[in-house]
């Protein structure tokens, strides 16, 4: 039982740590957008706050990264709401990734870092399905083993830290 613990630990261990250190991915952006228009914001509204969000809630060095004029599309997206209106059916068709999305930023988590929380959750839950899995079929110690290895492999936490429904 106490190798049990251990492996809901480092799973949460695991979690936390992504949730600490996360990608920022240009994807944060859109999402952050179409949860704003869940609120009834307009499409300039949603656009400017989504940005303005951004900026204020991620490091400054990624925000640069996420905003980067010399790059023509993301310089398009910045400064053209129409334009970025138009990427949005890219993300919208995902209702259940937006609504978890909205959930936590109701709950009070900043909008940029609530995309993530869907990702970081299904991460943790696909670590106690693998794990309770892998030890109907093998002993605990193999099963700690091979959990964890699986968990801490550069796909699973990869996916984990990205504002995108993969994980999900």
């Amino acid at each position: 039982m106490e190798k049990k613990k251990a492996s809901y630990l480092l799973i949460g261990i695991t979690t936390s740590y992504g949730f600490k250190r996360p990608f920022y991915n240009w994807d944060m952006l859109p999402y952050t957008d179409l949860i704003l228009q869940t609120d009834q914001y307009s499409i300039k509204e949603a656009h400017d706050l989504a940005y303005q969000l951004t900026g204020e809630n991620v490091p400054a060095e990624n925000y640069r990264q996420l905003t980067d004029s010399s790059h023509v599309y993301r310089n398009r997206m910045l400064n053209n709401a129409q334009a970025f209106e138009k990427e949005l059916p890219f993300y919208v068709v995902k209702p259940l990734y937006i609504g978890l999305c909205y959930l936590s930023y109701k709950a009070g988590i900043s909008l940029p870092q609530s995309t993530l929380v869907p990702s970081f959750i299904s991460y943790l839950l696909i670590g106690l399905l693998l794990f309770y899995w892998l030890s109907l079929y093998l002993r605990l110690p193999v099963t700690f083993l091979i959990a964890l290895l699986i968990m801490v492999s550069p796909p699973l936490t990869e996916v984990a830290k990205t504002s995108s429904p993969d994980c999900l």
